[in-house]
């Protein structure tokens, strides 16, 4: 038990985005998920893990798409604190640019690469 807590900590250290909750629950900032801290992957079916958000371990919520997403663009804005603006849940506004983007990997990638985002920085 005293292994999987420590494996529990590194996990909790590494990703950073997860706070202590009541009850022997951690919750992650991003999604706003709650889950028992456990590494191991327990033998639950997808859709009771899904509905009661019971007994799924903390490896699996890792690897699943809608984390790495939330992830991904949290990384993307630790990166660039000076670039953009929270406009709402789903859309950000680019300080350089003026445009609204969506809170997604791939178009704050692409944006942060474009020519007139480039321009506009190197401006000041």
């Amino acid at each position: 038990m005293a292994a999987e807590s420590g494996k529990v900590n590194q996990l909790l250290k590494k990703y950073g985005v997860f706070i202590e909750c009541p009850y022997d629950k951690v919750r992650c900032v991003l999604t706003g998920h709650e889950l028992k801290p456990t590494v191991s992957a327990l033998e639950v079916s997808e859709t009771v893990s899904l509905i009661a958000n019971e007994g799924y371990a903390l490896q699996e919520y890792i690897k699943s798409p809608k984390f790495q997403s939330a992830y991904d663009v949290h990384q993307i804005l630790m990166e660039n604190p000076d670039v953009f603006e929270e406009l709402n849940k789903n859309l950000l506004g680019c300080k350089y640019t003026r445009r609204v983007l969506s809170r997604d990997r791939q178009t704050l990638l692409n944006h942060l690469n474009g020519k007139l985002f480039l321009r506009k920085k190197a401006k000041g």
